[in-house]
């Protein structure tokens, strides 16, 4: 019993400490990278010294388990020269990774009196560390001590496999003791990989016989293994890979379809709670009595429709009224009629326009002209809408900006994470990934722009518009009499009422040939209620 004891324990923990890799902790310091606990089935070659051929092991990463209460997994290690298949049972720890209890084919769960480590939890060059180890067997009539020791000897050593060539690999030394027989093991450890090349040396104290071996990583099948690995089995020989594949878990083992499926039903879910985490926001205020003004202020009903630009175009349309402006001729310039009104008869934003065409402009110089000017002269207005919470709320816009961010994140760090994987391991139908999360982008940052305008701004602006949208029709202008109820509805509908009035050539002469540049230059938005008789009904 003793000898059996012996000789298992040697075996045992040559196979483990070479075989280490194959482990995981997924919160120690590095330890995550270069031993992965991915569930999968690593297939070497052995090619021991002074023979001809070779024979094939086996490690099978199985799915975690509970044992007396702590999650355990099963590491089984299987091989031509290996008669019953021996099973680890690793722990992770902030301490490090541990083999805990062990199993011989389906016999009886052995456990250590301590925790036998395989690697602490730092990983840097000149890294060693020492155990004794006591083994107890099942029926506890005997026991067994050895020691081992490893260290660290290189973090960036190159190794040359059938299964490809690695870069980067932890070079690390272990000695086994156990009685009288020594074991070295020299093994590479890769990347997201784990074990790819052990040398194992195997000799007696008492005795010269000495046996080297070279293990060589030749197949990785990251399909689920089975529960055991009784009768290894010798897999299609595959062409050489270079890249390391990365450690897995739910996401990273996802089939591609699945995943696309799971991508898209992620940001769809957080697009809808973030609509509805905005629109609480946006809502605020809307319980309030909405009242009709039955004299509206043109300006104030300009700047809620389209901003500073239908204020200024508004400016420019009463002076025209009043014939203080007319048009210069066919290029589209507007130029002013000294002494046609008194000066203290105008606005103050009349006033600005008719004091900056001392010489005619199109209507576009003079919007970029005086966008600076029509801000300050626009603040009372924006004021007096803020308070009746008829734009859009500080507390809405950074909402919005939250949920873009979260969502954009989702769409990048979930995306980039499932491109990393598939091309770590040497898959390039990444295209619809990639489509997908234009895509993506391209919709949320159009969904979730930032209204100017909030709900009771756009119902109250709706109202209005209902109100008087008789009147379009109803009214004829003098045209050389200022009529406020065309102004009015310049201010509603935008200048497209204008047409079929003695004003419609003014028509292009107000036009802005590219206002959304105009939008952009001085960041007010156009909303979603449009400029120049847009999106709220204006023109027919």
């Amino acid at each position: 019993m003793k000898y059996f004891m012996c000789l298992f324990l040697t075996v045992f923990l040559h196979i483990a400490v070479s075989e280490a890799a194959i482990a995981a902790s997924d919160t120690l310091l590095g330890s995550d990278i270069y031993y992965p606990l991915t569930p999968r089935t690593m297939t070497f070659e052995c090619h021991q010294k002074g023979t001809v051929g070779s024979n094939i092991r086996q490690i099978a990463i199985l799915k975690p388990r509970i044992m007396n209460g702590v999650k355990v997994t099963p590491s089984v290690i299987s091989g031509d020269n290996i008669k019953h298949t021996i099973t680890r049972f690793l722990q992770r720890t902030q301490d490090g990774l541990f083999i805990v209890a062990i199993q011989t084919g389906d016999g009886i769960i052995s456990r250590f009196n301590v925790k036998i480590p395989i690697l602490n939890a730092q990983i840097r060059k000149g890294t060693s560390f020492d155990s004794d180890v006591t083994l107890t067997s099942a029926d506890g009539k005997s026991t067994l001590k050895s020691h081992y020791t490893y260290s660290i000897e290189d973090t960036n050593e190159v190794v040359k496999t059938p299964y490809g060539q690695f870069s980067n690999c932890l070079k690390v030394k272990s000695i086994t003791q156990t009685g009288d027989k020594v074991n070295e093991v020299t093994y590479w450890l890769a990347p997201q990989v784990g074990a790819v090349k052990n040398i194992e040396v195997s000799k007696s104290s008492h005795a010269n016989d000495i046996t080297e071996t070279e293990v060589l990583l030749k197949k990785i099948d990251y399909s689920i293994p089975a529960q055991t690995a009784q009768n290894p089995v010798v897999q299609k020989k595959t062409a050489p890979q270079t890249q390391a594949r990365p450690a897995g878990n739910y996401i990273a083992n996802m089939k591609s379809v699945d995943f696309l499926l799971f991508y898209i039903a992620v940001i769809a879910a957080g697009s809808i709670l973030g609509w509805m985490f905005i629109q609480k926001a946006d809502s605020a205020g809307s319980e309030m009595v909405m009242v009709l003004p039955p004299n509206p202020d043109p300006y104030e009903i300009s700047y809620l429709r389209g901003g500073i630009q239908e204020v200024m175009r508004l400016a420019v349309f009463k002076l025209v009224q009043a014939r203080s402006l007319v048009s210069s001729g066919k290029d589209r310039k507007i130029a002013r009629v000294d002494g046609s009104i008194e000066l203290s008869a105008m606005s103050d934003k009349e006033r600005a326009v008719y004091d900056e065409l001392i010489d005619p402009q199109t209507m576009r110089s003079i919007s970029k002209r005086l966008s600076s000017k029509f801000r300050g002269l626009c603040y009372p207005l924006e004021q007096r809408l803020v308070n009746e919470r008829l734009l859009t709320t500080q507390a809405a816009k950074g909402r919005a900006r939250l949920v873009r961010v979260a969502l954009l994140s989702i769409v990048f760090f979930l995306g980039g994470y499932r491109l990393y994987i598939a091309l770590s391991s040497g898959r390039t139908n990444v295209g619809f990934l990639i489509f997908l999360a234009v895509i993506a982008t391209i919709l949320i940052l159009r969904i979730f722009r930032t209204p100017r305008l909030s709900k009771r701004g756009r119902d109250y602006l709706k109202a209005l518009q209902e109100k008087f949208k008789d009147s379009k029709n109803s009214v004829v202008p003098d045209q050389g009499i200022e009529n406020t109820g065309l102004s009015l509805l310049v201010a509603l509908f935008g200048i497209t009422v204008l047409q079929g009035t003695p004003y419609a050539p003014y028509l292009t002469v107000l036009a802005l040939p590219d206002s959304s540049s105009f939008y952009s230059d001085v960041g007010v938005g156009g909303g979603g209620c449009g400029g120049g008789g847009g999106g709220c009904g204006g023109g027919n």
